[in-house]
């Protein structure tokens, strides 16, 4: 990618953060392809589902956006399933997601989906 959009950017720091801080036996654990493919479907996709209420999100604190990453990381599983991905791995991707979502990058996140 010779300009990575800061969409892609978020999908490479969850994939970089399962890599360095999942502790699952080997034979458990996601490959990268496997971590990015859920990661690009959550992020492209699912947020995209979730973009008006992400929207009011930006009117938000950092403490409320810390109690509504719940809410996504939930959401984002739900779709996950409704799509038929692999559950386990969807979940694990939902939380990585949703752990990212900062009030610092809402903002950013939101203007960068509806431009897709």
């Amino acid at each position: 990618m010779a300009n990575p959009t800061y969409v892609d950017e978020l999908i490479k720091a969850c994939a970089d953060e399962y890599v360095e801080t999942t502790d699952e036996p080997a034979g458990e654990k996601l490959t990268s392809a496997a971590i990015i493919s859920i990661l690009t479907i959550l992020v492209y996709h699912g947020l995209k589902v979730l973009l008006l209420e992400l929207k009011e999100w930006v009117k938000l604190g950092a403490a409320q956006i810390a109690l509504k990453r719940q809410e996504i990381e939930k959401k984002l599983i739900k779709y996950a399933e409704t799509k038929e991905l692999d559950y386990n791995a969807a979940k694990k991707a939902a939380a990585l997601v949703a752990g990212k979502i900062t009030d610092q990058n809402v903002e950013k996140l939101v203007k960068e989906l509806e431009s897709r």
